[in-house]
């Protein structure tokens, strides 16, 4: 059988090339090229792809397979330099910090596309706020020893597709797909890798406690990403048992995460930012990540809210300022220190608590009168304050009566109703409350 395909094989081969004989004077030779000159034409090609309209391209950088991404902003140029911008810890590290928190950095160093077994960019001298992850040696913020391996991050990728105006790359020694996304030309570095970081920032805020992910079906998972780890479990269940992880990064247009999630047969990737400040995911074009309503956050037994006094409006700003001026000019030595409203485990109700700086002959003193209520919400969302009770803290009683402007504020904020607004859906740590009688009359809390 072995010599008879032998024999066969070369009959075959002696055909093909009688056939490509008779047909060499009709029909060119379909590879005119060879596969060099063709490798050194997408070389070119890539080459001036990469410099056409200023150069400017993103990068949604992912080290290795268990890390977050990181973004950065490369300009290539003609000469062979490119600029590369970013904002991260690891460029607090480089430059001898201790990495607690994110800063931006900029380098130039040198690139180019060249020809490997398909074209590869390789940026190829070291620049400092890039090939921190490329560098094999200990990461010094971590108990862990990595000598030898660091990040394991790459510095050249292979050239896999362009297609407007993105380039979708890997990472050549570990596979990792990522892409490229060209940005307008004259687009300010610094700026552009602010807005990513103020994105990462609103997203993950250490003020709120959790996020959710609403799925198309209205079911809700909550997820936080400290350091841009997404975690993600299903709300009310146990976070011991059901919590699971994804690295993701952040972009100047959203969120996305290293490899699809596949979240109750929902396949998730790719989220962009919208005009409320919520995140839409791309993929289905349903699955939302936001804080959840309004009202549920104020009324949060795990949040504390503080009147923002520069931004009351109309009728409470006078009330608030005819309040710290009675106070005043009755105790010479007191002052307003704070107004908040929270829940107290120790009294078993919401409060408000008014903190009064005390001067003393040894330093200042504090106060906390507090005053107890009920929030009640109805279905579209309007806040009533009831059951108002002068508590027995903080000498709240004496305060009420000696201060007429301090029973005036909370007689309005009783007869009163309020609706909730946000500049931002995502991240609301400030709300408007407004009246529902006069939009000239609100109150502003932060977190």
């Amino acid at each position: 059988m072995k010599i008879k395909f032998n024999i066969s094989l070369v009959l075959l081969l002696l055909l093909s090339t009688t056939l490509t004989s008779c047909f060499k004077n009709d029909e060119a030779d379909l590879f005119d090229e060879t596969a060099s000159q063709r490798l050194d034409k997408v070389v070119k090609d890539y080459t001036s792809i990469l410099t056409d309209k200023g150069g400017k391209w993103e990068l949604q950088y992912f080290a290795n397979a268990d890390d977050p991404g990181y973004d950065y902003l490369l300009t290539f140029k003609k000469d062979g330099t490119v600029q590369i911008s970013g904002y991260n810890k690891w460029i607090d590290v480089a430059n001898g910090g201790e990495g607690k928190s994110s800063v931006y950095g900029t380098d130039q160093s040198l690139w180019e596309v060249i020809a490997d077994n398909g074209p590869v960019l390789s940026l190829n001298s070291y620049n400092k706020v890039f090939h921190i992850f490329a560098d094999p040696a200990d990461i010094p913020t971590t108990e862990t020893n990595e000598g030898g391996r660091g990040h394991e991050g790459d510095y050249e990728f292979d050239l896999m597709k362009y297609s407007g105006d993105t380039i979708y790359v890997e990472g050549k020694k570990h596979g990792i797909s990522m892409i490229m996304t060209r940005v307008a030309e004259g687009t300010d570095d610094k700026t552009f890798m602010q807005d990513v970081e103020d994105l990462s920032n609103s997203v993950f805020s250490s003020k709120l406690p959790t996020i959710y992910l609403t799925l198309p079906d209205g079911k809700r998972y909550e997820v936080s990403g400290g350091d841009g780890v997404f975690s993600y479990y299903p709300e009310g269940s146990d976070k011991i048992v059901t919590i699971q992880y994804a690295n993701c990064i952040f972009s100047h247009s959203g969120m996305s995460f290293m490899k699809d999630l596949n979240i109750e047969g929902h396949k998730i990737r790719n989220f962009v930012k919208q005009d409320d400040g919520s995140l839409l995911c791309t993929d289905d074009g349903k699955t939302t990540i936001s804080a959840g309503p309004l009202n549920d956050l104020f009324i949060s037994k795990e949040l504390t809210w503080n009147l923002s006094a520069s931004n009351l409006g109309g009728n409470y700003s006078t009330l608030y300022n005819n309040f710290t001026s009675q106070l005043n000019s009755t105790y010479k030595s007191y002052s307003v220190g704070g107004f908040s409203f929270f829940y107290s485990a120790s009294l078993n109700s919401y409060v408000f608590e008014v903190l009064l700086n005390v001067k003393t002959g040894s330093g200042t003193a504090r106060l906390r009168p507090t005053y107890a209520v009920t929030p009640v919400i109805d279905e579209s969302g309007t806040l009533k304050f009831t059951d108002f009770k002068v508590t027995s803290t903080g000498n709240a009683q004496v305060f009420y009566n000696r201060i007429p402007s301090l029973k005036a504020l909370f007689d309005a904020l009783m007869s009163d109703s309020f609706k909730f607004s946000s500049t931002s859906a995502l991240a609301p740590t400030t709300l408007m409350v407004t009246s529902t009688a006069s939009a000239d009359n609100y109150l502003t809390f932060a977190l």
